[in-house]
């Protein structure tokens, strides 16, 4: 967990440590401007409210940590914030506040008014009875939440089992089938070599056996399988990735396989210095901030093909994976020039 000098500006009244769920170990708590955040003004930035945070063109989910006008306090508060809101937010895993839910909690708030009766001598005086009527009902709506959640809490409890146990039945059925369409290709194409090869020797018995393999190779190229330099080559521009390196991605983490695929693919700086589309976030038009480059398209366009199919997730998601390594390690490069500057 760090924070970086750079990102502080004089002109900023109001600064939000957050918290990024998509982000690399380490790199997950940020302070930004509270004019990044996408929340209406009147709404109170309390600790767990869920927000979208403007990064580049994308709006990345995000959890409030703390706010505060003073960016000092939050930079010399970053480790021991950083560490209580994890604490909170394990034991806490399940119910989160929103923009939503807080709003209807203060307008449940604001119906409670103080009710005042006169007394022997002409003041007004709070009626006790009135009050504890209205404690009452204030506590009767807060059981009610808490036994909601608590409901909530053994429903998803459920559900994820059930999802997991789906995925892996998914997954076993899937490998089966590509065992068995494996099998019945090179079956098929066996054959028809086969056959050739009979042919051509009838029409020449000088010629050595050959048992030619281009169906294979058709299939290799489909199926993302290696070559014989040790790579294995996806999408339709047959972006060349590391044997080693693909057979560790873990296609059930949308984010994790993105960010494999990038690593393999884009050296650190070059991610550091480069965006998805190159373009100037409409939120930094006005900074006088350098424009970063593009990625090269035929390669980001591959990792989203191959993570789109192999994780069954919209391309949007690919692309906010990308966008946040990117983010990530222009965090970390910074990081580094400061660390060799003192």
């Amino acid at each position: 967990m760090s924070v970086f000098d750079s990102a502080f500006d004089e002109t900023v009244t109001s600064w939000v440590l957050v918290y990024f769920t998509d982000s690399d170990p380490g790199k997950e708590f940020e302070i930004i401007p509270r004019t990044r955040i996408s929340v209406q003004d009147n709404v109170e930035l309390r600790p767990r409210l869920r927000v979208k945070v403007f990064y580049g063109k994308a709006k990345l989910e995000a959890y409030v940590v703390r706010e505060s006008g003073d960016y000092y306090y939050l930079k010399e508060n970053f480790k021991s914030l950083a560490s209580q809101y994890t604490q909170d937010m394990v034991l806490n895993s399940i119910f989160v506040y929103d923009a939503e839910f807080q709003q209807k909690w203060e307008c449940s708030l604001a119906e409670i008014e103080e009710v005042q009766v006169p007394a022997a001598n002409g003041t007004m005086v709070l009626d006790p009875a009135v009050i504890l009527e209205q404690y009452n009902t204030l506590k009767v709506r807060f059981d009610d939440l808490y036994r909601v959640q608590n409901e909530m809490r053994s429903t998803i409890v459920v559900l994820v089992e059930r999802v997991q146990a789906l995925t892996e039945k998914c997954e076993r059925n899937e490998k089966n089938k590509e065992t068995k369409d494996d099998t019945k290709d090179k079956t098929e194409t066996k054959d028809k070599a086969d056959t050739k090869d009979k042919t051509d020797d009838k029409k020449d018995d000088k010629k050595t056996e050959k048992t030619p393999k281009p169906k294979e190779k058709e299939v290799e190229e489909v199926e993302e399988e290696e070559d014989d330099d040790d790579m294995v080559y996806i999408g339709e521009n047959r972006t060349p990735i590391p044997k080693d390196v693909y057979q560790t991605i873990n296609w059930n983490s949308c984010s994790a396989a993105t960010r494999k695929l990038l690593m393999a693919v884009f050296s650190k700086d070059i991610l550091a210095t480069h965006s998805l589309t190159g373009k100037p976030s409409p939120a930094f038009l006005n900074a006088n901030k350098e424009t970063k480059k593009k990625l090269d398209a035929t390669k980001t366009s591959d990792i989203i093909d191959i993570v789109t199919r192999r994780c069954r997730v919209p391309a949007t998601a690919v692309r906010n994976a990308i966008t946040t390594k990117c983010a990530d390690e222009n965090k970390m490069c910074k990081k580094r020039k400061l660390r060799h500057s003192q």
